[in-house]
């Protein structure tokens, strides 16, 4: 899913709600400088996006639920 840095959070709580335990990788700046890779589960990987700048571009992936 590519998202704008702005709905970010939004999605990653309907993804919580949808499938608490699947695996989430949020991957920002893809092939830029500053590329970045957030792994975890959709709860794990908000917390760790509010304690970033939401800049650029975002690519959310979703795994299949365990």
């Amino acid at each position: 899913v590519f998202e704008s840095p702005f709905r970010i959070e939004q999605t990653l709580n309907l993804v919580q709600e949808l499938a608490p335990s699947a695996p989430v990788i949020v991957a920002r700046e893809v092939t830029k400088l500053h590329e970045e890779f957030v792994r975890g589960t959709a709860a794990h990987v908000r917390e760790e996006m509010k304690r970033r700048p939401q800049k650029g571009e975002c690519v959310i992936l979703i795994g299949e639920k365990p």
